[in-house]
């Protein structure tokens, strides 16, 4: 299965990532591997998951992303996940081509999921992107206006029983 996790710059993918990944560790049985361009994670994620700083390998373009992570799968038959943080600074910036690399990848992979994770904006992605392209989990977080607003009210009460208490 694979999966893709994109927005614009801000909209926390990489704390999404971190929480998806360390959260596999306890929920499932294989190995888990974290590419990533740089080594900005390396605090963050688990020291249970394989993270590999792509930049240390030379990988560039797609073909060789696409071979890397195949090879990762031959040589390990235990890897049940596999995270990718930007896979567009890895291969370039061409979405309509990493549709076609995933739907490559999409071909091998059989009880591993692959999550990709990058920056660009969502309603402009291709087509053969898009039908990866998985919807964020909607967590209710109150507005800090509404909780400044409970807080208004519980002052003004409070405010009207000391006015009360000094009229009397």
């Amino acid at each position: 299965m694979i999966k893709v996790i994109i927005g614009t710059k801000g909209t926390g993918k990489t704390k999404r990532l971190i929480e998806m990944v360390n959260s596999s560790v306890d929920t499932e049985n294989g190995h888990i591997g974290c590419l990533e361009y740089g080594d900005g994670l390396k605090y963050d994620i688990s020291s249970q998951v394989r993270l590999i700083n792509i930049k240390d390998y030379g990988i560039s373009g797609f073909d060789a992303f696409s071979g890397f992570i195949k090879g990762l799968l031959a040589c390990n038959y235990d890897i049940s996940s596999v995270f990718v943080d930007g896979a567009l600074k890895i291969t370039g910036n061409d979405l309509e081509k990493l549709g076609e690399t995933l739907a490559d990848l999409e071909k091998v992979v059989e009880s591993t999921t692959i999550t990709v994770l990058d920056s660009a904006d969502a309603h402009s992605a291709p087509e053969s992107v898009k039908k990866y392209i998985v919807k964020p989990k909607r967590t209710y977080n109150p507005p800090r206006t509404m909780f400044r607003a409970g807080l208004y009210i519980g002052l003004c009460k409070f405010q009207s029983v000391v006015i009360r208490l000094h009229s009397r």
